[in-house]
């Protein structure tokens, strides 16, 4: 009795130092969870690294020269968005506003190296000054100042240049459209950021402002999508862009993040090419090749948007599109409609862009997921980018009836054998533009029956 009373005590005393042993572990996680969270909180999310700002189109939100976090960069867009001080929110600019560095320090030393610089501006003197690509006059011509344009001095060689019967400094300027050049200082003069208004011609009325006001603009990706001949249905909207109704005396802004009017009692041109509302915080800079750039704030958020003029009807553009999607179906469908595979079945397309597909088996479920079907349609929304265009058809989409939100790509190829399909995961289309393929393939060999 004495013996078993021992035994129970023992496995009593056991069991209770098992559970403090429990509870030390979980007392431990605890800690390292918190410990992670602190650490995770203290260090922030991922950055691209760090801006300088350059030529800022806000000097109350952020001043030229500041140094800020950049979070991310949007090729589509041209932009950089950043984190502005003291986190009180994120900014998108476009790219040519900010000189990125990987770091802090890197970041640092330029700011400390251009800080002669930082407020300091030129305004041309005559037309056609030109900018160039180098600090010479021989080196290639990139830009034409028109007579009063403002330009933002970046930095100044260190010496002076005889450059014909003048000596004098290069400067490396920026133009408010985002160029960047050397000029000669013989035909600018230099100003401080504050004294703007001193050498600025105010007019209350000029061509470029008629011809601003007789227009409506669109976004510019749009006519970025045009010229690279790679036109997102997706991501176009007719009822976006800027609308100048100059009878009401209104602007109005229809973008992704709102839409907006802005009523003026009257208007301002400091500089030609340069339109300021009165009483509505929104400036207009008109830009070469038909562009205008809109900076304003609404709401505490500010924006620094490009338009563009487009002398084609947005819809019009968009059936063309649709057009060219449905051409791109017909001459998969020329050699015949239906593609057998030894290893992945029977592919059928037919009219309307449907296909069926069956006996594809072998890509379950690394490329299709269990229980898709069989049916589903075929949709062109991605496209090519510049490294692949030599080398594939295009970029071809199925989507399953039973789940029309997932999309399953393939690059293309037509050859005289059939079809080659290569996969192509989602992470590697970037805005809509597949870039490059996999060091892997996977691919996929369909012929056409007869």
């Amino acid at each position: 009795m004495k013996s078993c009373l021992i035994s129970l005590t023992f496995k009593g005393f056991s069991g209770h130092i098992k559970t403090m042993k429990i509870r030390k572990n979980i007392y431990i996680l605890l800690i390292l969870i918190v410990c992670g969270a602190i650490l995770f909180t203290s260090c922030g999310g991922k950055r691209l690294g760090y801006g300088y700002l350059l030529w800022s189109s806000d000097e109350d939100l952020l001043e030229t020269g500041t140094l800020v976090p950049v979070l991310e960069e949007s090729n589509l867009r041209d932009s950089y968005t950043l984190e502005l001080p003291g986190k009180k929110g994120i900014l998108e600019v476009p790219r040519w506003r900010v000189e990125i560095f990987r770091n802090y320090k890197e970041a640092e030393a330029y700011a400390e190296k251009v800080e002669p610089y930082k407020t300091l501006y030129a305004i041309a003197e005559r037309n056609a000054l030109p900018l160039r690509k180098n600090p010479n006059q021989n080196s290639e011509r990139v830009y034409k100042m028109r007579k009063a344009e403002i330009i933002k001095v970046i930095n100044r060689e260190g010496e002076k240049s005889q450059e014909g019967i003048y000596e004098g400094y290069w400067y490396l300027v920026l133009t408010e459209d985002g160029t960047r050049g050397y000029c000669f200082d013989q035909y600018f003069t230099l100003f401080e950021g504050g004294e703007t208004e001193e050498i600025a011609n105010i007019t209350k009325s000029s061509e470029e402002e008629e011809l601003f006001f007789s227009r409506s603009y669109k976004p510019r990706q749009i006519a970025t999508m045009i010229t690279s001949k790679r036109v997102d249905i997706s991501r176009i909207f007719p009822s976006h862009g800027l609308f100048p109704d100059q009878e009401n005396m209104i602007v109005k802004i229809v973008a992704p993040h709102g839409s907006y009017e802005f009523s003026y009692t009257d208007i301002l041109i400091p500089s030609p090419g340069r339109i300021v509302f009165t009483d509505t915080g929104l400036n207009i800079t008109l830009l070469p090749r038909d562009v205008i750039q809109a900076d304003y704030s609404v709401e505490g958020n500010s924006y620094s948007e490009q338009y563009v003029y487009l002398d084609r009807d947005i819809n019009e553009i968009l059936e063309e599109e649709r057009k060219r999607r449905d051409l791109s179906y017909e001459e998969l469908r020329l050699p015949g409609s239906v593609l057998q595979s030894n290893a992945y079945g029977v592919l059928t397309f037919e009219e309307n862009r449907i296909f069926s597909w069956e006996g594809y088996e072998r890509l379950i479920p690394a490329i299709i997921p269990r229980r898709l079907g069989l049916t589903g349609k075929v949709q062109f929304p991605y496209f090519l980018g510049d490294a692949l265009a030599g080398k594939y058809t295009g970029v071809i989409t199925l989507v399953f009836d039973t789940q029309p939100d997932l999309l399953i790509s393939f690059l293309y190829q037509l050859v005289p054998e059939g079809l080659r399909l290569i996969y192509v995961p989602h992470s590697q289309i970037v805005e809509g533009i597949v870039d490059k393929d996999t060091a892997s393939p996977f691919i996929l060999f369909f012929t056409y029956s007869q």
